[in-house]
């Protein structure tokens, strides 16, 4: 049983026609589906110009949820938004799906 999708987003026009494939499995099941964009940022101590990782997630999740509700999706009930701040998408993204137990991940790739 689907019970949590997690929908990795760079809002690439790529990105964009995954989301079609994720809506569908949500009607379909009637699962969650978790809006995900990892913020790449440069990691270590010599690093500037970025606010704090904490004020600047803060901020970047408030925009996410913002463009994710005028842009993708209205106010829904299935829905939760999910803004990291990472040196490496893919590691957050597995993380993320293994701490909140999400039973399957809808994102594209270019080859």
């Amino acid at each position: 049983m689907i019970d949590d999708i997690l929908f990795a987003c760079d809002f690439s026009p790529s990105s964009n026609q995954a989301l079609a494939y994720g809506v569908d499995l949500v009607d379909r099941t009637g699962a969650t589906l978790h809006f995900m964009h990892v913020k790449e940022v440069a990691m270590g101590p010599f690093v500037g110009g970025e606010p704090s990782p904490e004020a600047g997630q803060q901020k970047l999740k408030a925009q996410f949820a913002e463009h994710c509700q005028e842009t993708l999706a209205p106010d829904d009930e299935h829905l939760s938004f999910v803004v990291e701040r990472s040196g490496t998408v893919a590691p957050a993204i597995m993380q993320y799906a293994e701490v909140h137990e999400v039973d399957l991940i809808v994102m594209w790739t270019s080859s």
